[in-house]
């Protein structure tokens, strides 16, 4: 659930959300990741958030 609401916000900052289609596919399969995806995929966004923010 965090990493969904963090994507989530991180396309909203990027102003993507627009893309339904974008939207949708993350919304279906952040739940089919394994967990050391998942890991990744939470540093990742984390590493982007943190370049937004500079």
């Amino acid at each position: 659930q965090a990493l969904r609401a963090r994507l989530l916000r991180l396309l909203t900052t990027l102003e993507a959300t627009d893309d339904h289609k974008l939207t949708d596919w993350l919304q279906q399969r952040i739940g089919l990741l394994g967990q050391r995806d998942t890991v990744m995929l939470h540093r990742l966004v984390h590493d982007i958030e943190k370049k937004l923010t500079k």
